[in-house]
């Protein structure tokens, strides 16, 4: 009789090593996958909350552009640098947008969604601040010869013009020190 059978040792080396083998996550790796996701999470959000944030303002600070333009002519004409200024309504994110008659500064004023604060815009021709409500003075020949200052909480002290109140983590980055 030939009756073979097999060798009890390499049944278990098979056993060990292959059939019955144990494959995926134990509980341990399971525990560490689940705590590096949470920090990841933890962190994400924040910088996301920020990130909306200072898109928000990128979008109202566009809204400045024509402004600006509004400005650098009423100073070539030697006009109150908010003549023919209509301030456009209030939106969710850009509660209002201004002119200073007297400099020519231009705030525009965010709601809590975007910042709860102000960027200003500040008009400086051969480096210096407009003043006096009109510019007859001035050799300014439309937005080219104006430069800007923009100015957030966070600009700094020596840099020309009204300094807003928005934070600086917000600030466009022409804003920030």
């Amino acid at each position: 009789m030939n009756n073979k059978r097999s060798n009890p040792t390499t049944t278990r080396f098979r056993t060990k090593t292959g059939l019955n083998s144990q494959s995926g996550f134990g509980l341990i790796e399971f525990g560490i996958l689940l705590i590096i996701l949470v920090v990841i999470v933890l962190l994400a959000i924040p910088l996301y909350r920020d990130f909306t944030i200072a898109q928000k303002v990128a979008v109202g600070a566009g809204a400045a552009a024509e402004v600006k333009t509004l400005v650098a002519k009423n100073a070539a004409a030697g006009l109150n640098f908010d003549a023919g200024w209509t301030p456009p309504q209030a939106a969710a994110d850009l509660a209002g947008i201004g002119i200073n008659r007297d400099n020519g500064e231009i705030s525009l004023n965010f709601g809590p969604d975007a910042g709860n604060g102000s960027l200003i815009f500040a008009p400086l021709l051969n480096g210096q601040p407009l003043s006096g409500g009109t510019d007859t003075s001035s050799p300014a020949t439309g937005d080219a010869a104006l430069t800007w200052n923009c100015n957030s909480a966070a600009a700094p002290e020596t840099q020309l013009g009204t300094h807003g109140t928005l934070a600086g983590k917000y600030a466009l980055l022409g804003c920030k020190p």
